[in-house]
């Protein structure tokens, strides 16, 4: 009796979860941005709660908010040292940093595979592309910006 009502605060969280999130998308999200994660999430946990699958909608929210996280704190840690940057007067090393961001970004967005690719993600490498077609950036940048990364 106890796991089937864990099992159904659990679900009953996650519902409410998705929800505020479809809600609250259309104020985060920038325009022309899609938001195909979500739906594909939503896809997968649905069924999954109507089957009564609370445990592993429970394992896939822990592997989703922990990858989350992952992202979360890498991104305080090359925030914080483009903020220095800029502070102590070096935006040289913090226009580094963002370049090698940039990069790094474009790379996993251009190696999606189209099933997983949303429209917003072209839309996207497109403005990157015409951006660094505007401001290449010399040979051996990023290994400089990632040299000055917080180890």
């Amino acid at each position: 009796m106890k796991k089937l009502t864990f099992g159904l605060v659990v679900a009953v969280v996650l519902a409410l979860a998705i929800v505020v999130a479809r809600n609250a998308k259309a104020q985060r999200t920038p325009a022309g941005v899609q938001t195909a994660g979500l739906d594909k999430f939503e896809q997968l946990v649905i069924p999954l709660l109507k089957r009564g699958e609370s445990n592993t909608v429970a394992e896939l929210s822990s592997i989703v908010s922990a990858m989350y996280a992952t992202r979360d704190a890498t991104d305080i840690a090359v925030t914080v040292k483009v903020l220095q940057s800029v502070r102590l007067g070096r935006t040289n090393d913090a226009i580094r940093l963002l370049e090698t961001r940039l990069d790094g970004a474009m790379a996993t967005l251009s190696k999606l595979p189209n099933d997983q690719r949303d429209v917003s993600y072209d839309l996207m490498l497109d403005i990157a592309k015409e951006y660094r077609a505007k401001h290449p950036r010399p040979s051996g940048e990023a290994s400089k910006a990632l040299d000055s990364l917080p180890k």
